[in-house]
């Protein structure tokens, strides 16, 4: 038999079909030479029929999978129409195309299973998987809103002073001594009841801001741990307390000196669960004055601070990491260039008994409501960071950088600590909500995570180290609390 060209289209005929081909072929030249005219329809549909069924035949007749395909032969186009490719069929290999070698086409470089696995390989999940964390930078795009700051630095409208004075009672104003001296007065009238020798009069507030002005005196001079009788000593003390105010009288403001009322104490630490009601009252008006006082700049910083204390307390703590070791647990929100305290939180211990579960989450939410919108960055460290943090802070126009613990569940297992990881080499990853992701690996076998929304690309610092920039920002700014406890501490 000679041969046939045939319209194949990526061998996807079988082999009964390219036998029905080859009859419609021979057929359709035997009428042109002969110019007999059409055939009927019926006669043509009988032919294609027993074709059909020669060819099953046949086929069941003859092993197929023997038969090899040269990887030579060229492909045909993919239009429905005729077309000038075309594939030569020898006659001992007119049943040679089967559908299993159709359905898998020679492999060209850019089919779609390449794809798939260049795609996978630049996706690192998360190992919750449920973050997809791309190795590809995004493309460079404008200035998203959390990251565009609407509020300058400095003072708030309406503030001003012009002596230390002035400055003190912007934070320590009429109100808030008035309820000091309110408290104090009663509590002194009911000691006064209950012990006779008990002297007291009426606190006033020139003399409260004298009793305050002696208590920051100590503390400039370093007499925290000193007695007091010698600071009123007269020959080793110091001629402006006596000149101030009488000893007995100090001893007697301190132990009648309260911040509420105590008959309503006990009752409204039911109510709300708080240990600290004793002088939340007082600690939430010096928040007030502390976030209308002063904007920030562009970025804060949120840590905890220890304020010594060593005396009774229900919610006295102990953090052997820290200088007093004993004392009272505050969350701290402070500028990270002036390390001024735009808001602050008092650890009371558990409400009610129960656990506080995300309290990194929520510290850094209750903190961070004064400058929502703002566009501001905060820094935190790895108890606060963490994915679900940094989406939420996104939706109130501010942004977040801080380190995040190798533990996290949204961190993969790409940036966990390897020893087969350079030193100085860096991973980033980078999410579908603006998520970015950096490992870096200071030295073997060590890493440190940082997770960023304000930094969208993998720039590093041109240097021996190449540090990311993310890790630069973070080392600027991560010292505001820390340098705001060592002012206060001195």
């Amino acid at each position: 038999m000679s041969k046939h060209k045939l319209s194949v289209v990526r061998y996807r005929y079988s082999a009964a079909q390219a036998l029905a081909e080859i009859l419609r072929s021979e057929l359709d030249s035997s009428d042109e030479e002969s110019n007999s005219g059409d055939l009927d329809v019926e006669v043509e549909s009988d032919i294609d029929e027993d074709a059909v069924e020669t060819a099953e035949e046949d086929a069941d007749e003859i092993g197929v999978n023997d038969i090899d395909v040269d990887d030579d032969t060229p492909t045909a186009s993919n239009n429905d129409d005729d077309s000038d490719t075309t594939v030569d069929y020898e006659p001992a290999a007119q049943f040679a195309v089967n559908e299993t070698s159709s359905a898998s086409p020679p492999a060209d470089d850019d089919s779609p299973d390449d794809s798939i696995d260049n795609d996978n390989d630049d996706v690192m999940w998360s190992r919750c998987g449920s973050i997809a964390w791309s190795r590809r930078c995004p493309p460079p795009s404008r200035r998203r809103a959390h990251n565009v700051l609407s509020e300058q630095s400095g003072l708030r409208d309406g503030v001003q002073f012009e002596t230390i004075d002035d400055a003190f009672r912007i934070f320590v104003d009429d109100a808030m001594v008035d309820h000091i001296l309110r408290c104090t007065n009663k509590h002194a009238a009911e000691i006064k009841t209950a012990s006779s020798t008990f002297r007291w009069n009426e606190l006033s507030s020139s003399e409260f801001y004298a009793f305050l002005g002696l208590n920051l005196l100590a503390g400039v001079q370093k007499c925290r741990n000193q007695r007091l009788d010698e600071l009123w000593d007269e020959q080793w003390g110091f001629p402006v307390f006596r000149a101030t105010m009488s000893l007995q009288r100090f001893t007697n403001i301190l132990r009648a000196l309260r911040f509420d009322d105590k008959s309503t104490r006990e009752q409204r630490i039911r109510d709300t669960g708080n240990q600290a009601a004793a002088v939340q009252e007082i600690f939430d008006m010096l928040r007030v004055k502390c976030r209308s006082s002063y904007s920030c700049g562009s970025s804060v910083t949120i840590d905890e601070q220890l304020v010594t204390f060593h005396g009774r307390c229900r919610f006295r703590v102990f953090m052997p990491s820290k200088q007093g070791k004993y004392g009272l647990k505050m969350w701290l929100m402070a500028d990270s260039d002036t390390y001024y305290c735009a808001d602050a939180q008092l650890y009371a211990g558990k409400v009610g008994g129960l656990p506080d579960v995300g309290q990194g989450k929520r510290v850094v939410l209750d903190l961070s409501e004064s400058i929502s919108g703002s566009g501001r960055n905060i820094t935190t460290d790895n108890f606060f960071t963490s994915y679900a943090l940094a989406t939420e802070l996104m939706g109130r126009r501010l942004s977040l950088v801080g380190t995040v613990r190798s533990n996290r569940k949204e961190v993969p297992r790409e940036m966990l600590p390897s020893s087969t990881r350079q030193p100085h080499s860096s991973i980033f990853g980078f999410s579908p909500d603006s998520c970015t992701l950096v490992s870096y690996v200071p030295k073997r076998k060590k890493e440190v995570i940082l997770l960023s929304t304000q930094h969208g690309d993998n720039s590093v610092v041109a240097d021996n180290k190449n540090k990311p920039e993310i890790i630069t920002y973070y080392n600027g700014t991560k010292c505001g609390v820390d340098v705001l406890d060592k002012l206060v501490r001195t």
